[in-house]
């Protein structure tokens, strides 16, 4: 999903997925920048190297009007915060 953008949408949909998690592993293992997420999804969460990324209808209405936490904000508190 990481290597492949253009797919990314459609598997994205089939396997159901809300939210994108983009860390230090992440852009190391799967040789992502982030930079097709941030074109195309909305920022959920932001804290250091770590970007969570809006990806369902449900997860986007869930963050509507609201902007990406404070990068004071803990690592659990924004799962809490996503988990709803």
């Amino acid at each position: 999903m990481y290597t492949e953008p253009d797919k990314f949408a459609s598997l994205a949909k089939k396997n159901k997925v809300d939210y994108v998690y983009i860390s230090s592993y992440e852009r190391s293992q799967f040789k992502t920048d982030g930079q097709y997420f941030r074109a195309n999804y909305p920022l959920a969460f932001q804290s250091g190297e770590v970007e969570i990324f809006a990806v369902s209808d449900r997860a986007k209405n869930s963050i509507s009007g609201t902007k990406a936490a404070a990068p004071t904000t803990t690592h659990e508190d924004a799962l809490n915060k996503i988990r709803g």
